[in-house]
């Protein structure tokens, strides 16, 4: 079993860890997280937020990427919502795949 510290103020996140969410993705460096979050099952979070082990954002911006809000609050950079049955775990994937490959041309 992987352990994760997380360091977290809780005193500005109180509610936000009392939710159930499913979060998949990955991290393409040690402060940004590539990933698809779910609290409902029918609406997808996807984009690049603060890597799971960052109490908050690291200040740095995320150029605009076609489809995406940029967002930088509390969690993410960029973020877009995208019901379930609109993307086919394959597209899902594909996405993912390509927030990662502008990341890192964009750094």
């Amino acid at each position: 079993m992987k352990e994760f510290e997380i360091n977290v103020d809780p005193r500005s996140h109180d509610m936000d860890w009392c939710h159930a969410w499913v979060t998949i993705g990955f991290t393409p460096d040690d402060t940004h997280y590539i990933c698809v979050c779910t609290q409902d099952g029918q609406t997808l979070e996807v984009g690049i937020r603060k890597h799971p082990n960052e109490s908050k954002l690291n200040g740095s911006t995320i150029p605009d990427v076609d489809g995406y809000e940029t967002i930088n609050n509390d969690w993410w950079y960029i973020e877009r919502d995208v019901n379930v049955s609109d993307m086919s775990v394959d597209d899902l994937c594909d996405e993912l795949l390509k927030l990662n490959d502008y990341f890192i041309q964009k750094q």
